[in-house]
């Protein structure tokens, strides 16, 4: 993980004392993508896992409807750009909403889709994948300055994106769930940022069961989050968390 960070020197001060020393922070970069020749977007980010990014985010924007949809994708000019050529015609989207965050991603979709019942967990096992969630975070731990994701079963944490951007996390997420078969249905993601309408919205699409924050959801998540299926949690921090919508997931754990 080092090669994504950059050591920076600087001046430590604790009460009238000074000290200098080097702090790492991590890099980021602006990736522009070009669908079929048209430039779609710029995402700034951290450049790890680029292609995860670019693949996730194109086919959670409704782009990609499938891996194969790609005839081929090619990263230039140090990896700035993304070029990526489609099998089919590519149709400019009409619509682009700015997401909420201090980075400002971009979105072209803003429906979701119904979760299907099921996807019952203990809240022992949802305390245990936040623990392995916690020791997976790499980049955070040098750096202290990314967001990071993760996407489990009832027992395991099966992958971990970072980036300082919290909707990149996700598109990371579903990138990589993409190019390796992963099936994201039924499953649980959790996040150390907070959970908007937009981010909840991205785990409608992936089916996802279960998301969870360390932080706290907002109100127009909570609203999507009943609408669509999805069992919300905050404040998650490996021995306790809240659960605000879809209760029923826990119904049979009362207790443990």
């Amino acid at each position: 993980m080092d090669k994504f960070v950059e050591y920076i020197e600087c001046i430590s001060f604790e009460e009238n004392e000074q000290t200098k020393s080097v702090i790492p922070v991590p890099k980021e970069k602006d990736i522009k993508i070009f669908v079929n020749g048209y430039e779609l977007v710029s995402i700034l980010c951290t450049p790890y896992k680029i292609k995860n990014l670019v693949v996730g985010f194109l086919y959670s924007e409704g782009i990609l409807s499938h891996l194969e949809d790609i005839e081929s994708f090619e990263l230039k000019q140090n990896d700035s750009i993304a070029d990526i050529k489609l099998k089919g015609k590519f149709e400019k989207p009409l619509k682009k909403t700015l997401t909420s965050g201090f980075g400002k991603g971009t979105m072209f979709r803003s429906d979701g889709k119904k979760v299907s019942k099921g996807g019952y967990i203990s809240p022992v096992k949802i305390n245990s994948l936040v623990k392995q969630f916690e020791n997976k975070m790499e980049l955070y731990r040098i750096s202290g300055a990314v967001h990071a994701t993760a996407l489990g079963d009832s027992d395991t944490v099966l992958l971990v994106a970072e980036d300082i951007g919290r909707h990149n996390t996700f598109d990371k997420i579903q990138g990589e769930c993409l190019m390796k078969g992963i099936d994201t249905k039924g499953k649980i993601i959790l996040t150390t940022g907070r959970i908007s309408s937009e981010m909840l919205l991205k785990a409608s699409r992936m089916g996802i069961a279960v998301a969870g924050s360390m932080k706290s959801p907002t109100g127009n998540s909570v609203l999507l989050a009943k609408e669509f299926g999805i069992t919300l949690i905050g404040h998650a921090n490996g021995s306790k968390f809240v659960v605000y919508t879809h209760k029923y997931r826990f119904s049979d754990f009362a207790g443990d």
